[in-house]
């Protein structure tokens, strides 16, 4: 597997797909696929009958490097609302710059991968 470390497992015995963009419950604190997520796609014991008729809006989507819920809104498409959640303000520490290599030229401002003497 090339990337180990990323995406969760569904929490529902019978599937336990990895799912790059896990959801979690906001009821029970499962993570759940994109078939499960819902309250009553997997037997949410701890959903109560108001939370189950709006499952649409109370469930959200857990950003991949911060492990925080990514809000989203009826209608809205979750990978793209993920997608615009990590470009903006994802505060993931995995995240770091790739050039941080400065010329030692004065004046010049260029950055390289390699550090080069």
């Amino acid at each position: 597997m090339e990337f180990p470390d990323l995406g969760e497992h569904c929490s529902l015995k019978e599937c336990r797909q990895l799912d790059f963009l896990p959801i979690k419950c906001s009821s029970c604190k499962q993570i759940f696929c994109s078939n499960h997520f819902r309250f009553e796609a997997h037997h949410c014991p701890v959903a109560s009958e108001e939370e189950q008729k709006s499952s649409a809006t109370s469930q959200d989507p857990v950003c991949p490097l911060c492990n925080r819920p990514v809000p989203i809104k009826a209608g809205e498409s979750a990978d793209y609302k993920v997608s615009e959640h990590i470009d903006k303000n994802c505060a993931s520490e995995e995240r770091e710059k790739v050039f941080k290599n400065r010329c030692s030229v004065g004046g010049c401002k260029r950055r390289e991968l390699m550090p080069l003497t």
